[in-house]
């Protein structure tokens, strides 16, 4: 049962893509390196809990639930301005914008310090 989830997970993660543009932030990374990791811990000591989590995996990797609730429009809060400018979410403009080290809270103090 355990070797047959494992296949599972293999097969899920070859066909989750890693962006390399968002290196330490992007979700298919944290699959591969931790999420296996968790999954076999989780093999060890309940198998039912690894089942669900593993179908949770699958379910948002063939898009089920983009194709059960499907969305009115393409865009979000702020349009597609990120999909014209992919630069303004890669890991460069963070080093630059030096956002990435500073903590919500640091950032809230630091606009009202200007």
């Amino acid at each position: 049962m355990a070797v047959h989830l494992s296949r599972r997970l293999n097969k899920v993660l070859k066909n989750w893509p890693i962006d390399s543009s968002r290196k330490g932030r992007d979700l298919g990374e944290y699959l591969h390196q931790e999420y296996r990791l968790t999954f076999e811990k989780l093999l060890s000591e309940d198998i039912e809990v690894a089942k669900n989590s593993l179908q949770s995996l699958e379910n948002l990797n063939n898009n089920c639930y983009w194709n059960r609730y499907p969305r009115k429009h393409n865009h979000g809060f702020i349009g597609d301005i990120v999909a014209k400018n992919p630069w303004i979410l890669s890991n460069e403009n963070m080093k630059q914008m030096n956002v990435s080290s500073m903590s919500l809270w640091q950032r809230f103090k630091a606009s009202f310090n200007k």
